[in-house]
């Protein structure tokens, strides 16, 4: 099997590669997306409250909006990640309402069960979190069910729960090291009155946290590809073994019927 980004010794390295791969295509492809989301959430914004006002109901329609994008984007990261279709046009043809409606609703139901987990206690909370990590691209991937995204995704997180946070954890400090340690910086540089720094300090974080945040879009639809390639080598093994088996049991049958 293929080392995957879940496996602990590897992942940054991987990671690191597979970005560099096309690193001028992949960028251009991930600013594409990053401006075509920002103008639609703020021009959805600003459109909506002009027209309802600032209200329950403007509200609603803006998180409406946000699903969409956050599911299309899932969409084209996917296609990304897979070398298929990356033309908005394309992405959006391949797209069906029926998966906005799944995967709005699976959504609700993951938000309740998410929410209760973490009334409850936090780390009910936090184990939901990353059992239903999987619902939003399974619907973009599969158009699945909602009841049976969730399913998927607790399938696909089940003993890997704890490697999926941990390989979010490190990529994202890995990326962010340097804003943070920027920003740190710039703020010490304001406490010292040296304003030039500081302003030269905190635009190199602004610069290096967005850069960290185009590489990290790809990161949860490689992921689930990941989850993907390691259950269904894991569930066709069993397969395997009864088969040589019963091989063995027919050669031992055909062995002692020759005797």
């Amino acid at each position: 099997m293929e080392t995957t980004y879940l496996d602990k010794k590897n992942y940054i390295e991987l990671y690191r590669e597979q970005a560099g791969k096309d690193r001028t295509q992949l960028g251009k492809k991930l600013v594409y997306l990053f401006l075509a989301t920002l103008l639609a959430m703020f021009g959805v914004g600003i459109v909506v409250s002009i027209v309802f006002g600032d209200n329950a109901f403007s509200e609603l329609l803006i998180q409406l909006v946000s699903f969409f994008v956050t599911l299309y984007s899932m969409k084209y990261l996917l296609n990304l990640v897979d070398g298929k279709e990356t033309s908005f046009q394309g992405v959006w043809e391949s797209f069906t309402w029926k998966q906005f409606g799944y995967g709005l609703l699976a959504y609700v139901l993951m938000s309740i069960a998410i929410l209760a987990g973490y009334l409850l206690l936090i780390v009910p909370g936090i184990i939901l979190t990353y059992m239903f990590a999987m619902v939003v691209p399974t619907i973009a991937d599969n158009t699945t069910k909602p009841l049976e995204a969730l399913k998927e995704s607790r399938r696909l997180t089940q003993g890997y729960k704890m490697k999926i946070f941990l390989t979010t954890l490190s990529v994202a400090i890995h990326y962010y090291a340097l804003p943070i340690f920027a920003v740190l910086l710039g703020v010490i540089a304001g406490m010292m009155g040296i304003i030039w720094l500081a302003g030269i300090l905190f635009a190199v974080a602004v610069g290096f946290g967005i850069y960290a945040s185009f590489a990290l879009m790809t990161l949860v639809p490689r992921i689930y590809r990941d989850l993907e390639l390691i259950k269904g080598a894991k569930e066709s093994e069993p397969a395997v073994v009864v088969a040589e088996e019963s091989v063995e049991t027919e050669d031992q049958t055909e062995y002692t019927e020759e005797k």
